[in-house]
C-alpha cells in the first residue's frame, strides 16, 4: 500500500472522529456506593444472616376476593 492511502485513512479518521463525536456517560452510582448508604436498612440484605447464607421469608398466601370472573365453557360434539 502507497502512504497516500495511509494518509488518506489517518484523515478521514480524524474527521470521523470529529464528526461523530459522543460525550462519554458517566457511570451509575449505586445506592450501595454512597456514602450514606446503610446496610441494615436495605430490603434485600435483610434476606441474609451474619454469614451471608440465605434466609427464606414464609410464602404469602394469595387471596382473591374478586368474584367478577366468569369462565364460559362450550363444548363441541364429535362427529361421527
Amino acid at each position: 500500500m502507497s502512504w497516500e492511502g495511509h494518509l488518506s485513512g489517518l484523515l478521514v479518521g480524524f474527521v470521523f472522529a470529529l464528526a461523530f463525536k459522543t460525550s462519554i456517560a458517566k457511570p451509575v452510582r449505586y445506592d450501595w456506593e454512597n456514602d450514606h448508604y446503610d446496610d441494615l436498612q436495605d430490603p434485600f440484605l435483610q434476606q441474609f444472616d451474619e454469614e451471608g447464607n440465605f434466609i427464606e421469608s414464609p410464602k404469602e398466601e394469595l387471596h382473591t376476593t374478586d368474584s367478577s370472573l366468569e369462565v364460559h365453557y362450550s363444548f363441541k360434539n364429535k362427529d361421527p
